[in-house]
Protein backbone atom coordinates (compact mmCIF):
# COMPACT_ATOMS: atom_id res chain seq x y z
CA UNK A 1 0.00 0.00 0.00
CA UNK A 2 1.86 3.38 -0.93
CA UNK A 3 1.04 5.30 1.91
CA UNK A 4 1.97 8.60 0.34
CA UNK A 5 -0.68 8.06 -2.22
CA UNK A 6 -2.12 11.85 -3.46
CA UNK A 7 -5.92 9.59 -2.71
CA UNK A 8 -5.44 9.78 0.40
CA UNK A 9 -5.06 13.15 1.43
CA UNK A 10 -7.92 13.82 -0.92
CA UNK A 11 -10.78 15.86 1.08
CA UNK A 12 -13.65 13.38 1.35
CA UNK A 13 -17.04 15.11 -0.93
CA UNK A 14 -20.55 14.66 -0.46
CA UNK A 15 -21.42 14.26 -4.55
CA UNK A 16 -18.20 11.50 -4.40
CA UNK A 17 -19.18 8.90 -2.20
CA UNK A 18 -21.21 6.41 -3.29
CA UNK A 19 -24.77 6.33 -2.30
CA UNK A 20 -24.95 4.16 0.53
CA UNK A 21 -22.84 6.05 2.40
CA UNK A 22 -24.55 9.57 1.34
CA UNK A 23 -28.24 7.26 2.93
CA UNK A 24 -26.25 6.53 5.94
CA UNK A 25 -25.23 10.77 6.55
CA UNK A 26 -28.76 12.28 5.78
CA UNK A 27 -30.65 9.96 7.90
CA UNK A 28 -29.55 12.54 10.89
CA UNK A 29 -30.93 14.96 8.87
CA UNK A 30 -34.34 16.90 9.68
CA UNK A 31 -36.50 18.08 6.53
CA UNK A 32 -35.00 21.02 6.29
CA UNK A 33 -31.94 19.99 5.99
CA UNK A 34 -32.54 17.51 3.11
CA UNK A 35 -34.00 20.65 1.40
CA UNK A 36 -30.46 22.47 1.18
CA UNK A 37 -29.29 19.53 0.28
CA UNK A 38 -31.32 18.85 -2.41
CA UNK A 39 -30.78 22.70 -3.82
CA UNK A 40 -26.65 21.84 -4.05
CA UNK A 41 -26.65 18.94 -6.87
CA UNK A 42 -28.52 16.70 -9.09
CA UNK A 43 -26.83 13.81 -7.00
CA UNK A 44 -27.26 15.26 -3.66
CA UNK A 45 -31.17 15.51 -4.51
CA UNK A 46 -32.06 12.15 -5.08
CA UNK A 47 -30.06 11.04 -2.13
CA UNK A 48 -32.36 13.49 -0.31
CA UNK A 49 -35.43 12.63 -1.83
CA UNK A 50 -34.37 8.82 -1.25
CA UNK A 51 -34.39 9.42 2.57
CA UNK A 52 -37.39 11.76 2.23
CA UNK A 53 -39.75 9.25 1.36
CA UNK A 54 -37.76 6.75 3.99
CA UNK A 55 -38.34 9.69 7.30
CA UNK A 56 -41.65 10.97 5.57
CA UNK A 57 -43.33 8.38 3.91
CA UNK A 58 -46.60 9.44 4.46
CA UNK A 59 -46.48 12.21 3.03
CA UNK A 60 -48.46 14.20 4.87
CA UNK A 61 -47.86 18.08 4.92
CA UNK A 62 -48.96 20.85 6.98
CA UNK A 63 -49.00 24.22 5.54
CA UNK A 64 -50.74 26.20 8.26
CA UNK A 65 -50.58 29.51 9.73
CA UNK A 66 -51.21 30.46 13.46
CA UNK A 67 -54.76 29.01 13.12
CA UNK A 68 -55.84 25.65 13.71
CA UNK A 69 -52.78 24.00 14.25
CA UNK A 70 -52.70 20.58 15.62
CA UNK A 71 -56.49 20.28 14.95
CA UNK A 72 -56.79 17.99 12.04
CA UNK A 73 -54.35 14.83 10.69
CA UNK A 74 -51.17 14.67 12.80
CA UNK A 75 -48.44 16.00 9.90
CA UNK A 76 -44.92 14.27 8.86
CA UNK A 77 -44.00 17.74 8.16
CA UNK A 78 -45.68 21.34 9.73
CA UNK A 79 -44.08 24.01 7.80
CA UNK A 80 -44.81 27.60 8.22
CA UNK A 81 -42.33 29.42 6.82
CA UNK A 82 -43.66 30.75 2.90
CA UNK A 83 -40.17 30.09 1.38
CA UNK A 84 -39.42 26.56 2.60
CA UNK A 85 -43.04 25.98 2.06
CA UNK A 86 -42.65 26.55 -1.48
CA UNK A 87 -38.74 24.94 -1.54
CA UNK A 88 -40.44 21.97 0.12
CA UNK A 89 -43.07 21.52 -2.53
CA UNK A 90 -40.39 22.11 -5.39
CA UNK A 91 -38.10 19.41 -4.11
CA UNK A 92 -40.33 17.60 -2.85
CA UNK A 93 -43.73 17.60 -4.14
CA UNK A 94 -43.86 14.29 -5.36
CA UNK A 95 -43.89 12.94 -2.44
CA UNK A 96 -46.85 14.69 -0.99
CA UNK A 97 -49.99 12.49 -0.60
CA UNK A 98 -51.99 14.32 2.30
CA UNK A 99 -51.98 18.31 1.90
CA UNK A 100 -53.53 20.88 4.71
CA UNK A 101 -52.96 24.14 3.46
CA UNK A 102 -54.67 26.95 6.05
CA UNK A 103 -55.50 30.09 5.39
CA UNK A 104 -58.80 32.30 5.44
CA UNK A 105 -58.79 33.86 1.71
CA UNK A 106 -55.40 35.89 2.77
CA UNK A 107 -56.04 37.09 5.96
CA UNK A 108 -53.20 35.65 7.22
CA UNK A 109 -51.04 34.84 3.81
CA UNK A 110 -50.52 37.41 0.89
CA UNK A 111 -52.38 36.68 -2.07
CA UNK A 112 -49.53 35.99 -3.87
CA UNK A 113 -48.16 33.49 -1.77
CA UNK A 114 -51.39 31.54 -1.93
CA UNK A 115 -51.30 31.86 -5.39
CA UNK A 116 -47.59 30.35 -6.13
CA UNK A 117 -48.56 27.51 -3.40
CA UNK A 118 -51.31 26.46 -5.92
CA UNK A 119 -49.49 27.01 -8.63
CA UNK A 120 -46.92 24.55 -7.16
CA UNK A 121 -49.20 21.62 -6.01
CA UNK A 122 -50.77 21.64 -10.02
CA UNK A 123 -47.36 21.40 -10.99
CA UNK A 124 -45.09 19.35 -8.89
CA UNK A 125 -48.35 17.40 -6.78
CA UNK A 126 -51.19 16.69 -9.40
CA UNK A 127 -49.58 13.06 -10.09
CA UNK A 128 -49.20 11.69 -5.78
CA UNK A 129 -52.22 14.17 -3.86
CA UNK A 130 -54.51 11.83 -2.79
CA UNK A 131 -56.00 14.02 0.14
CA UNK A 132 -56.42 17.61 -0.19
CA UNK A 133 -57.61 20.38 2.35
CA UNK A 134 -58.22 23.78 2.28
CA UNK A 135 -59.48 26.47 4.29
CA UNK A 136 -59.87 29.05 1.61
CA UNK A 137 -61.60 29.16 -1.60
CA UNK A 138 -59.26 28.19 -4.51
CA UNK A 139 -58.04 30.88 -6.49
CA UNK A 140 -56.95 28.86 -9.40
CA UNK A 141 -56.67 25.83 -8.36
CA UNK A 142 -60.11 24.52 -9.82
CA UNK A 143 -60.39 26.82 -12.58
CA UNK A 144 -57.01 26.72 -14.76
CA UNK A 145 -55.66 23.61 -13.64
CA UNK A 146 -53.29 22.44 -16.57
CA UNK A 147 -53.07 18.63 -15.23
CA UNK A 148 -55.73 17.01 -13.40
CA UNK A 149 -55.02 15.31 -9.99
CA UNK A 150 -55.80 11.53 -10.99
CA UNK A 151 -55.06 10.12 -7.56
CA UNK A 152 -57.07 12.85 -5.20
CA UNK A 153 -59.65 10.50 -3.37
CA UNK A 154 -60.64 13.00 -0.81
CA UNK A 155 -60.99 16.93 -0.58
CA UNK A 156 -62.04 18.19 2.53
CA UNK A 157 -62.96 22.69 2.25
CA UNK A 158 -63.27 24.17 5.75
CA UNK A 159 -65.17 27.64 6.53
CA UNK A 160 -66.28 27.23 2.65
CA UNK A 161 -68.35 30.42 1.50
CA UNK A 162 -67.71 29.60 -2.19
CA UNK A 163 -69.97 28.77 -5.11
CA UNK A 164 -68.89 25.37 -5.43
CA UNK A 165 -70.44 25.12 -9.28
CA UNK A 166 -67.93 26.93 -10.75
CA UNK A 167 -65.12 24.27 -9.53
CA UNK A 168 -65.09 21.31 -12.19
CA UNK A 169 -64.84 18.62 -10.12
CA UNK A 170 -65.29 16.05 -12.64
CA UNK A 171 -61.93 16.89 -14.99
CA UNK A 172 -59.79 18.51 -11.97
CA UNK A 173 -60.47 15.32 -9.83
CA UNK A 174 -61.83 12.43 -12.30
CA UNK A 175 -60.92 9.69 -9.26
CA UNK A 176 -62.55 11.94 -6.63
CA UNK A 177 -64.15 9.66 -3.89
CA UNK A 178 -65.19 11.51 -0.52
CA UNK A 179 -66.12 15.04 -0.59
CA UNK A 180 -66.45 17.03 2.84
CA UNK A 181 -67.32 20.82 2.87
CA UNK A 182 -67.77 22.85 6.17
CA UNK A 183 -70.09 26.20 5.60
CA UNK A 184 -69.18 28.93 7.55
CA UNK A 185 -72.48 30.08 6.13
CA UNK A 186 -74.17 29.34 2.96
CA UNK A 187 -74.38 32.11 0.28
CA UNK A 188 -76.87 32.93 -2.05
CA UNK A 189 -74.23 31.65 -4.80
CA UNK A 190 -74.51 28.10 -3.75
CA UNK A 191 -75.42 25.74 -6.41
CA UNK A 192 -75.86 21.99 -6.19
CA UNK A 193 -73.89 20.10 -8.28
CA UNK A 194 -73.69 16.88 -9.65
CA UNK A 195 -70.04 15.29 -9.33
CA UNK A 196 -70.59 11.40 -10.78
CA UNK A 197 -67.59 10.02 -9.47
CA UNK A 198 -68.20 11.17 -6.01
CA UNK A 199 -69.16 7.93 -3.88
CA UNK A 200 -69.71 9.51 0.25
CA UNK A 201 -70.45 13.84 1.23
CA UNK A 202 -70.41 15.32 4.57
CA UNK A 203 -71.72 18.79 4.84
CA UNK A 204 -70.78 20.47 8.30
CA UNK A 205 -72.57 23.73 9.33
CA UNK A 206 -75.05 25.56 7.27
CA UNK A 207 -75.57 28.47 10.03
CA UNK A 208 -77.56 31.93 8.49
CA UNK A 209 -75.60 34.22 10.38
CA UNK A 210 -74.92 36.36 7.53
CA UNK A 211 -79.23 36.79 6.80
CA UNK A 212 -81.27 39.67 8.82
CA UNK A 213 -83.75 38.16 10.92
CA UNK A 214 -86.52 38.57 8.61
CA UNK A 215 -85.57 36.55 6.13
CA UNK A 216 -84.42 33.87 8.25
CA UNK A 217 -87.28 31.37 7.30
CA UNK A 218 -86.83 31.78 3.84
CA UNK A 219 -83.33 31.31 4.20
CA UNK A 220 -83.76 28.08 6.36
CA UNK A 221 -86.36 26.95 3.12
CA UNK A 222 -83.30 27.80 0.69
CA UNK A 223 -80.49 26.03 2.68
CA UNK A 224 -83.08 23.04 3.07
CA UNK A 225 -83.95 23.17 -0.89
CA UNK A 226 -80.12 23.39 -1.72
CA UNK A 227 -78.79 20.60 0.36
CA UNK A 228 -82.07 18.30 -1.29
CA UNK A 229 -81.10 19.35 -4.67
CA UNK A 230 -77.77 18.51 -3.84
CA UNK A 231 -78.71 14.79 -3.11
CA UNK A 232 -81.29 14.45 -5.53
CA UNK A 233 -78.31 15.45 -8.27
CA UNK A 234 -75.96 12.60 -6.74
CA UNK A 235 -77.89 9.17 -6.31
CA UNK A 236 -74.75 7.55 -6.39
CA UNK A 237 -73.57 8.36 -2.74
CA UNK A 238 -72.93 5.49 -0.68
CA UNK A 239 -72.18 7.11 2.14
CA UNK A 240 -73.96 10.49 3.03
CA UNK A 241 -72.61 12.60 6.54
CA UNK A 242 -74.96 16.03 7.61
CA UNK A 243 -73.84 17.77 10.67
CA UNK A 244 -76.02 20.85 9.61
CA UNK A 245 -78.52 21.98 12.40
CA UNK A 246 -80.43 24.24 10.56
CA UNK A 247 -81.65 21.78 8.60
CA UNK A 248 -84.76 19.97 8.87
CA UNK A 249 -84.88 16.02 8.28
CA UNK A 250 -87.89 17.51 5.24
CA UNK A 251 -85.00 17.28 3.08
CA UNK A 252 -85.42 13.18 3.13
CA UNK A 253 -88.86 13.16 1.88
CA UNK A 254 -89.38 11.86 -1.30
CA UNK A 255 -85.57 11.35 -2.01
CA UNK A 256 -83.91 8.10 -3.74
CA UNK A 257 -80.63 7.58 -2.87
CA UNK A 258 -80.76 3.70 -4.09
CA UNK A 259 -76.90 3.01 -3.20
CA UNK A 260 -76.52 4.48 0.16
CA UNK A 261 -74.69 2.21 2.72
CA UNK A 262 -73.60 4.58 5.71
CA UNK A 263 -75.93 7.36 6.85
CA UNK A 264 -75.30 9.81 9.75
CA UNK A 265 -77.81 12.70 9.74
CA UNK A 266 -77.61 15.94 12.66
CA UNK A 267 -80.31 18.30 12.05
CA UNK A 268 -83.55 19.13 13.59
CA UNK A 269 -86.35 16.00 13.49
CA UNK A 270 -89.61 16.43 13.16
CA UNK A 271 -91.29 14.78 16.67
CA UNK A 272 -94.36 14.52 15.40
CA UNK A 273 -93.54 12.13 12.68
CA UNK A 274 -95.91 9.31 12.52
CA UNK A 275 -94.52 5.29 11.84
CA UNK A 276 -96.12 5.49 8.13
CA UNK A 277 -94.31 8.68 7.23
CA UNK A 278 -90.63 8.14 8.00
CA UNK A 279 -88.14 7.71 6.07
CA UNK A 280 -87.18 4.59 4.57
CA UNK A 281 -83.76 3.40 2.86
CA UNK A 282 -83.62 0.03 1.37
CA UNK A 283 -80.01 -0.20 1.00
CA UNK A 284 -78.34 1.51 4.15
CA UNK A 285 -76.48 -1.09 6.16
CA UNK A 286 -74.29 1.70 8.88
CA UNK A 287 -76.56 4.48 11.01
CA UNK A 288 -75.21 6.64 12.98
CA UNK A 289 -77.23 8.91 15.43
CA UNK A 290 -75.01 11.62 17.22
CA UNK A 291 -76.33 13.80 19.94
CA UNK A 292 -79.97 14.47 19.40
CA UNK A 293 -82.87 15.37 21.41
CA UNK A 294 -85.27 13.90 19.97
CA UNK A 295 -88.39 11.93 20.84
CA UNK A 296 -88.27 8.91 17.87
CA UNK A 297 -86.07 7.56 15.33
CA UNK A 298 -87.86 9.18 11.71
CA UNK A 299 -85.99 6.89 9.83
CA UNK A 300 -86.62 2.55 8.66
CA UNK A 301 -84.12 0.27 7.17
CA UNK A 302 -84.55 -3.21 5.28
CA UNK A 303 -81.25 -4.37 6.30
CA UNK A 304 -79.47 -2.20 8.81
CA UNK A 305 -76.57 -4.46 10.18
CA UNK A 306 -74.97 -1.56 12.19
CA UNK A 307 -76.48 0.65 14.44
CA UNK A 308 -74.07 3.84 17.12
CA UNK A 309 -76.53 6.21 19.30
CA UNK A 310 -75.13 8.70 21.44
CA UNK A 311 -78.03 8.95 24.44
CA UNK A 312 -75.94 12.06 25.33
CA UNK A 313 -79.37 14.49 25.52
CA UNK A 314 -81.11 11.77 27.20
CA UNK A 315 -78.79 10.68 29.47
CA UNK A 316 -80.48 7.22 29.53
CA UNK A 317 -81.52 4.33 26.81
CA UNK A 318 -84.79 5.84 25.89
CA UNK A 319 -87.56 3.82 24.96
CA UNK A 320 -88.05 4.79 21.30
CA UNK A 321 -84.42 3.77 21.03
CA UNK A 322 -84.67 0.20 22.15
CA UNK A 323 -88.15 0.24 19.79
CA UNK A 324 -85.61 1.12 17.07
CA UNK A 325 -82.88 -1.69 17.65
CA UNK A 326 -85.77 -4.37 17.89
CA UNK A 327 -87.50 -3.98 14.82
CA UNK A 328 -84.13 -3.99 12.76
CA UNK A 329 -83.81 -7.48 13.14
CA UNK A 330 -80.49 -7.93 10.94
CA UNK A 331 -78.34 -5.88 13.23
CA UNK A 332 -74.91 -7.06 13.50
CA UNK A 333 -73.69 -4.52 16.03
CA UNK A 334 -74.81 -1.87 18.58
CA UNK A 335 -72.95 0.65 19.95
CA UNK A 336 -74.53 3.11 22.78
CA UNK A 337 -72.14 6.28 23.93
CA UNK A 338 -72.94 8.45 26.43
CA UNK A 339 -75.06 6.06 28.36
CA UNK A 340 -76.22 7.45 32.53
CA UNK A 341 -78.96 4.92 33.09
CA UNK A 342 -81.45 2.36 31.48
CA UNK A 343 -78.32 -0.51 30.25
CA UNK A 344 -80.06 -3.56 31.99
CA UNK A 345 -82.89 -2.50 30.03
CA UNK A 346 -81.37 -3.30 26.62
CA UNK A 347 -80.25 -7.02 27.48
CA UNK A 348 -84.02 -7.74 26.80
CA UNK A 349 -83.58 -6.59 23.09
CA UNK A 350 -80.57 -7.67 22.39
CA UNK A 351 -82.34 -11.54 22.29
CA UNK A 352 -84.27 -10.56 20.35
CA UNK A 353 -81.65 -10.56 17.64
CA UNK A 354 -80.73 -13.07 16.35
CA UNK A 355 -77.54 -11.76 13.86
CA UNK A 356 -76.08 -9.94 16.86
CA UNK A 357 -72.43 -10.53 17.18
CA UNK A 358 -71.21 -7.50 18.42
CA UNK A 359 -72.42 -4.63 21.36
CA UNK A 360 -70.64 -1.37 22.99
CA UNK A 361 -71.66 0.66 25.66
CA UNK A 362 -70.01 4.14 26.72
CA UNK A 363 -71.27 4.74 30.25
CA UNK A 364 -70.27 7.49 32.71
CA UNK A 365 -72.05 5.81 35.93
CA UNK A 366 -69.83 6.04 38.86
CA UNK A 367 -71.73 2.62 40.09
CA UNK A 368 -72.33 -0.40 37.85
CA UNK A 369 -75.28 -2.37 39.00
CA UNK A 370 -74.64 -5.93 40.28
CA UNK A 371 -76.74 -6.88 37.93
CA UNK A 372 -75.67 -6.43 35.25
CA UNK A 373 -72.23 -7.54 36.16
CA UNK A 374 -73.80 -10.86 36.33
CA UNK A 375 -75.92 -10.39 32.87
CA UNK A 376 -73.75 -9.43 30.49
CA UNK A 377 -72.06 -13.27 30.68
CA UNK A 378 -75.78 -14.57 30.38
CA UNK A 379 -76.28 -12.64 27.19
CA UNK A 380 -73.64 -15.37 25.58
CA UNK A 381 -75.66 -18.25 26.68
CA UNK A 382 -79.11 -16.81 25.45
CA UNK A 383 -77.43 -15.35 21.95
CA UNK A 384 -75.40 -17.49 19.69
CA UNK A 385 -74.44 -15.44 17.57
CA UNK A 386 -72.79 -12.93 20.23
CA UNK A 387 -69.35 -12.66 19.75
CA UNK A 388 -68.16 -9.74 21.80
CA UNK A 389 -69.27 -7.20 24.23
CA UNK A 390 -67.36 -4.36 25.27
CA UNK A 391 -68.18 -1.91 28.50
CA UNK A 392 -66.24 1.75 28.45
CA UNK A 393 -66.87 2.80 31.66
CA UNK A 394 -66.00 6.59 33.15
CA UNK A 395 -64.58 7.18 37.04
CA UNK A 396 -65.52 3.53 37.98
CA UNK A 397 -65.57 3.27 41.96
CA UNK A 398 -64.19 0.06 43.86
CA UNK A 399 -61.76 -0.95 40.84
CA UNK A 400 -59.95 -3.76 41.87
CA UNK A 401 -62.93 -5.46 43.00
CA UNK A 402 -64.84 -5.19 39.90
CA UNK A 403 -62.41 -6.75 37.75
CA UNK A 404 -61.66 -9.59 40.11
CA UNK A 405 -65.38 -10.28 39.92
CA UNK A 406 -65.53 -9.96 35.66
CA UNK A 407 -62.52 -11.59 34.84
CA UNK A 408 -63.69 -14.90 36.80
CA UNK A 409 -65.83 -16.43 34.58
CA UNK A 410 -63.99 -18.31 31.53
CA UNK A 411 -66.70 -18.29 29.11
CA UNK A 412 -67.37 -15.48 27.96
CA UNK A 413 -63.56 -14.63 29.12
CA UNK A 414 -63.24 -10.58 29.94
CA UNK A 415 -60.07 -9.03 28.87
CA UNK A 416 -59.52 -5.15 30.40
CA UNK A 417 -57.51 -1.94 30.01
CA UNK A 418 -57.28 0.89 32.20
CA UNK A 419 -56.28 3.96 30.06
CA UNK A 420 -58.49 6.44 27.94
CA UNK A 421 -60.26 4.58 25.97
CA UNK A 422 -62.40 5.26 22.24
CA UNK A 423 -64.64 7.28 24.09
CA UNK A 424 -61.99 8.73 27.03
CA UNK A 425 -63.26 6.44 29.86
CA UNK A 426 -61.08 5.34 32.61
CA UNK A 427 -61.96 1.48 32.11
CA UNK A 428 -62.42 -1.01 29.39
CA UNK A 429 -63.96 -4.47 29.51
CA UNK A 430 -64.23 -6.78 26.69
CA UNK A 431 -66.53 -10.01 27.05
CA UNK A 432 -65.15 -12.53 24.22
CA UNK A 433 -66.70 -15.96 23.65
CA UNK A 434 -64.28 -18.56 24.24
Amino acid sequence: MNCNSSSLLEPLNLTTIDDDCKTLIFDFFEWEDLLSLADTSKKLYAAACGVYRRKYGKGRLHIISEIQRGSFVQPDVDVDDRGKALKLLRNFGHLVSHLFFSTYKGRYEPVEFVFLIENYLAEYCSKTLKHLELTHPPMILFKEIRNPFINIENIDLHGYQAPICEFPFSSVFPNLNLLQIWFSCFSEEFTPICIPQMKKLSLFGGRIHQRSELNVNRATNFEENEIKEMLRLNPQLEELKLNLYSIKDIIFQDLSLPNLKRLSPTMHFNSNIKNADRYHFENVIDFNLPFHKITNIPFTFSQLERFEYSCFEDKTIKPYVLEFISENKYLKSVILTNVWDGINSLFPILTELNHIEEVSVETTLYEIPSSTWNLIPELFSQIQSLKKFTLWISRIRNFSEKIKNATQNRNPRCVWSKDGGKFGSDLKLTWLRS
